[in-house]
């Protein structure tokens, strides 16, 4: 099967979008199977500008590789012209699947909301297309796919619901991890010192304007406990600011990391605290766990679907703060339940291999073909 993975994202393996298409390139090859990559510097190498997504979707059926596969797996917002394309030239293939990486329609809610609240300030460029006419590629691709891919079940109700996509070709997949965090070495020795991980971008989206004011009291009521933030993404100083000057010294900052390093940076850590909330899957928050972290995770579609309260995790309420505190402090009096949680939360990350997760998308893929098949569709 030949097959092409797209999206108008960066290439660089540390952002998540690019991970996903990478290990599932590796897996769809190591089962013999060809697998190009498509990125947006593979559409325009040298060229900036802001109307890049939308020249990539353009121009994207015109690429060799995409004009002799067998799949495209692209996300929805870029692969309408791929349709017209197709439908213009009267071809049967390629088969066409909407990958959504985190519905976009559900974003665009999550943001009008937020700045509704006085939690965010949109540009006034973002209705124009981010707001407007990328959402109507979005659902006209998704509408048109032949079998579109969600990471959660709430993005799948929500297309099919609201945006009209058919519910037998929506399809709810994972997201793996890489071979690097399964089946770390992990000590789940008691210690009096309580190590908080925060893993992801010092974003509003990340439930930073909950998680530090609950930080703030915790770490001033706990004289054993420190928090790290990782991948930050911001200058050490811009988290810092956040915090009371007389606990900073227990506040570290690593805006920056390898990716491959992560399982030997958490070693001694024992809590995440993930209290996102809008994720696609949470791919951070399942990482975590495969270094034997117990994980606290905001009540959201994507990675809280998969997890049980009180049996591999705590999932709280999004945007509570005193949710946060109870949870850290939860852990901190009960040692057997911390224990109780990193070693179940450990055994649930196992089963997020990629290899398994690109076999399932192999069958998807198979079966969506003979399903166009026997409905007759070009």
């Amino acid at each position: 099967m030949k097959i092409v993975l797209a999206i108008s994202n960066t290439s660089d393996p540390k952002t998540g979008t690019a991970t996903v298409l990478i290990n599932l390139k590796h897996w769809f090859v190591s089962s013999g199977h060809e697998c190009s990559l498509i990125f947006k510097e593979d559409i325009f190498p040298s060229v900036e500008s802001v109307l890049k997504p939308l020249w990539f979707t353009v121009l994207l059926p015109f690429n060799k590789s995409v004009q002799s596969c067998e799949v495209l797996d692209v996300n929805p917002g870029d692969g309408i012209f791929a349709w017209f394309f197709r439908k213009l030239t009267m071809r049967r293939t390629p088969l066409l699947v909407a990958r959504s990486h985190g519905l976009e329609h559900v974003m665009h809610e999550s943001y009008l909301a937020q700045e509704k609240a006085g939690k965010l300030k949109l540009s006034w460029k973002y209705p124009i297309y981010h707001g407007g006419l990328r959402l109507w590629q979005v659902k006209q691709y998704l509408v048109r796919a032949d079998l579109a891919l969600f990471l959660n079940t709430y993005d799948r109700q929500y297309a099919i619901e609201r945006l009209g996509v058919r519910p037998e070709k929506a399809e709810v997949v994972d997201n793996g991890i890489p071979e690097v965090f399964l089946g770390q070495t992990v000590s789940f020795e008691l210690s009096a010192d309580i190590k908080i991980a925060m893993v992801g971008s010092f974003l509003q989206r990340k439930g930073v304007d909950y998680s530090v004011p609950a930080l703030n009291r915790l770490l001033q009521s706990h004289d054993r406990l420190t928090v790290t933030f990782f991948g930050a993404g911001v200058p050490e100083d811009a988290v810092l600011s956040r915090f009371d000057p007389v606990i900073a010294a227990r506040v570290h900052v690593m805006p920056r990391y390898e990716h491959e390093n992560l399982p030997d940076l958490l070693r001694d850590f024992q809590v995440l605290l993930f209290p996102s909330l809008t994720e696609g899957f949470g791919l951070a928050a399942v990482e975590a766990m495969a270094c034997g972290l117990a994980a606290i995770v905001s009540r959201i579609p994507g990675i809280a679907d998969r997890l049980e309260d009180g049996v591999n995790a705590i999932i709280i309420p999004p945007k509570d703060q005193t949710a946060i505190e109870e949870a850290v402090c939860r852990l901190i009096g009960d040692p057997d339940l911390l224990t109780k949680l990193r070693k179940a939360g450990y055994e649930f990350a196992q089963n997020y291999s990629w290899r398994r997760v690109a076999e399932s998308t192999l069958r998807l893929y198979e079966q969506a073909i003979e399903r166009k098949s026997r409905e007759g569709h070009g």
